[in-house]
């Protein structure tokens, strides 16, 4: 018996083929008085471990250890800047997180915190798909198992209130908590 079969290619198959995947992982480990944060010793450990992860993913990954908000722009910015329309970019932070004032903040570096409005804003230049994957205090409470709505809120502000949990076609970013 003989089976033959067509294979059309086509423009979208063949830009996801193309894509390019971008990460950087993010801790911040270091006790902060200003904001009562005590250290977390495991951050190192952690960044190591899942930056490893992406790499034997086919991620070409950069890492950051406790660097200051000024560093963590620069990351950003340095480990997208080459991405296209195409690319999927993945930014994965680790560090303690919080509500105040009704906002969730994340303290990515050790001089201060973002907001879902300032992170975003730090990856809007950055061009294709982004998913932040958020591993902060509280932060699993996105999905509602807390009466506290400062996480959810987070959200969001990060996605948009038109995108829909989970549409990643829909949306530019994808966030996971």
């Amino acid at each position: 018996k003989k089976a033959v079969c067509t294979l059309k290619v086509t423009a979208s198959s063949a830009a996801a083929a193309s894509a390019t995947r971008r990460g950087l992982v993010i801790g911040e480990g270091r006790a902060n008085a200003q904001y009562k944060l005590a250290e977390l010793p495991m951050a190192q450990s952690e960044v190591s471990q899942v930056a490893q992860m992406m790499r034997d993913n086919g991620i070409a990954t950069s890492t950051l250890v406790n660097g200051t908000r000024k560093q963590v722009l620069s990351a950003i910015q340095s480990a997208f800047s080459g991405a296209t329309e195409n690319d999927v970019s993945y930014l994965y932070i680790t560090c303690h997180g919080g509500v105040s004032g009704g906002n969730y903040l994340i303290f990515p570096c050790g001089d201060g915190y973002f907001t879902a409005a300032q992170l975003r804003s730090a990856l809007s230049q950055v061009k294709g798909k982004v998913v932040l994957m958020l591993g902060s205090c509280q932060s699993g409470s996105v999905i509602g198992k807390s009466t506290d709505s400062g996480p959810q809120q987070f959200v969001q502000q990060f996605v948009g209130a038109q995108a829909k949990s989970g549409e990643f076609a829909q949306s530019k970013y994808l966030v996971l908590c």
